[in-house]
């Protein structure tokens, strides 16, 4: 399967009916970032763009696109945000769990692009776009989170709130 990066970004972009997630995070960077990344390997608690992982990859879209600093690991992002049970429910920008090794805890985390599709670091393909139709994640499918623009401000970056309090002074 080949396709053209920028006409697909276009196309997807075009399909978003808002500019801004519901925590004012920029949709159209947050996908430029997540394209950027596409392809990269997996790399079981990889952080790099050598190698990483899925929470390591939701993590870093945060970091880079809205300076919100996510947890390390897929469990500890379920613990954040205001809890989306049914699909249909889901937006862009909602990072998405999954039991995929454990039904005790969120072990796979993605985020969710729209159309039942979603970007995340898997094994197989690395940073790639998946559905949530397939039978894998459907079957494997624990719900979706949605940052709120208050929590995001409670994750800023402290490099991001350095620099907010240096601006204010």
């Amino acid at each position: 399967f080949q396709y053209d990066a920028e006409s697909f970004q276009m196309l997807w972009l075009s399909l978003i009916e808002d500019d801004f997630t519901a925590a004012g995070i920029s949709k159209s960077e947050m996908l430029d970032r997540i394209m950027e990344l596409f392809g990269t390997p997996y790399r079981f608690g990889g952080v790099s763009t050598r190698g990483i992982d899925c929470s390591a990859f939701t993590r870093l879209i945060y970091q880079d696109v809205a300076n919100i600093e996510l947890p390390r690991t897929a469990r500890e992002q379920f613990s954040y945000g205001v809890k989306i049970k049914n699909k249909s429910d889901l937006e862009f920008g909602d990072l998405i769990f999954f039991h995929t090794y454990s039904r005790k805890f969120p072990s796979h985390v993605g985020i969710y692009l729209g159309d039942g599709l979603f970007a995340h670091a898997g094994i197989r393909y690395g940073v790639a776009v998946a559905s949530l139709n397939s039978e894998y994640y459907s079957k494997r499918f624990i719900g979706g989170k949605r940052l709120t623009e208050k929590e995001t401000q409670a994750l800023k970056s402290s490099k991001s709130k350095d620099t907010e309090l240096k601006a204010q002074m």
